[in-house]
């Protein structure tokens, strides 16, 4: 079964969960229904054909589904939205009446779906997850404060008024003339596809002009302990929570004119989006599956179209209290952290989140086939179908036949 169609299968499968009607609902065990879907979640996570075993799982759940009757089973047929991606309809559900007070709390903060992942994942993912969570508790607890601050921000013409003038922010801070081979693409791919976006170029010396970094935070830029790559986490969050606009990454590979874009860059909120991980095989799946954005953001794509977006300002005063405590980060994605406690957090920041479209599925395969053969490669199908892709300025061209998918982006970019 290629990937396209097991895709669809998965999609058919959820929608008749969806349509399910919630009167029928009834309070019983699920004891005996855990094995069948720890089995679909383990084929949804390590397999790209169904055995017959497992079509007669999805099909005996598809078959039981369709006319459920128990308020337990049906609210953990909910979990599929989640395995399928469908996070709007399953925060639906989550918010209808008949749900229990601890259910809606414990869904609405993953455990229940973390419980069930984990059956399918290695020890080491397991680990990855509870380090995370383990993470996250400790910065709400110590920062419940800032957290409680922020938590009835709103998003209105008056707060936060729309931006005029929409512009996109690349950031190398050791100047444009030190772009390594892959930068330079990245940031060639832009100038030629930003249309009518004005594209301003953030670097060492010059992003005071734009900015005002905390002194603390600069002391500790300066004295080493905060990082380049961290220190342009601090820079877009601060450019963004003024201006508005849009930031890329400076290993962000843009090949479609942006301007095909607008309607993203209308949003109060965007940010590359997968369906699910699962569904992409070309991602980092394993990657995803464990990170802290569960695939909800990229933190190396984003962009609002409104001034003092609620995200950015809680970000803002996260970053100068988190380095007036720290001296290093507590762990490299801070700024996932950081996201998710909004997003939990703040119902504003949850909803613009959520509103964010499935864009840029194929985000990752370019970087994943940088050494492939270009003439066996769909390469053009991938640029067509996806306009952003995230690419590493480490990878060396030169260590590569001129064959290459990543000769191929030098030819176009260089």
């Amino acid at each position: 079964m290629s990937d396209d169609n097991l895709f669809y299968r998965r999609m058919n499968m959820a929608d008749t969960f969806l349509k399910l009607p919630p009167e029928f609902m009834a309070d019983i065990d699920l004891a005996e229904w855990y094995p069948d879907f720890w089995k679909l979640v383990g084929l949804h996570y390590h397999k790209t054909k169904f055995s017959a075993e497992e079509k007669d799982i999805c099909q005996r759940i598809l078959d039981v589904a369709s006319s459920e009757k128990n308020q337990i089973r049906r609210q953990y047929f909910a979990l599929i939205f989640l395995l399928f991606g469908k996070f709007q309809e399953f925060s639906k559900l989550v918010n209808q009446s008949f749900w229990s007070a601890q259910l809606k709390k414990d869904f609405a903060a993953f455990v229940k779906w973390d419980s069930i992942i984990n059956s399918s994942l290695t020890s080491e993912a397991r680990k990855i997850i509870l380090y995370n969570k383990e993470i996250s508790a400790l910065l709400q607890e110590k920062y419940s404060a800032l957290i409680k601050k922020h938590s009835q921000a709103v998003i209105n013409k008056k707060s936060c008024p729309q931006v005029s003038d929409y512009k996109i922010y690349y950031c190398w801070l050791q100047g444009e003339k030190n772009l390594p081979p892959i930068v330079r693409c990245c940031y060639n791919s832009l100038k030629q596809n930003a249309g009518r976006y004005k594209i301003v170029f953030i670097d060492g010396r010059n992003f005071s002009n734009y900015v005002d970094i905390a002194p603390h935070i600069w002391d500790k830029f300066r004295a080493g302990k905060i990082s380049p790559a961290h220190f342009s986490d601090i820079l877009r969050v601060n450019l963004l929570e003024r201006y508005g606009g849009l930031w890329l990454d400076s290993t962000i590979l843009v090949t479609v004119s942006l301007e095909n874009h607008r309607n993203f860059w209308q949003l109060p909120y965007f940010t590359q989006k997968f369906l699910h991980a699962v569904d992409y095989p070309n991602a980092y799946n394993k990657m995803l599956n464990w990170c802290v954005s569960y695939a909800r953001w990229a933190t190396f794509i984003q962009g609002t179209a409104i001034i003092h977006n609620p995200l950015f300002a809680f970000e803002k005063d996260f970053y100068n209290e988190y380095w007036r405590d720290f001296d290093s980060v507590i762990d490299y994605n801070l700024m996932d952290f950081m996201m998710n406690i909004a997003y939990e957090n703040i119902p504003s920041v949850k909803k613009i989140f959520d509103d964010v479209p499935i864009n840029n599925v194929e985000v990752w395969t370019l970087l994943n086939h940088l050494t492939d053969n270009y003439s066996e490669f769909p390469f053009d199908k991938i640029l067509g179908d996806t306009f952003l892709h995230k690419l590493n300025w480490r990878d060396n061209p030169e260590m590569t036949p001129k064959s290459s998918v990543i000769r191929e982006i030098l030819r176009r970019y260089a």
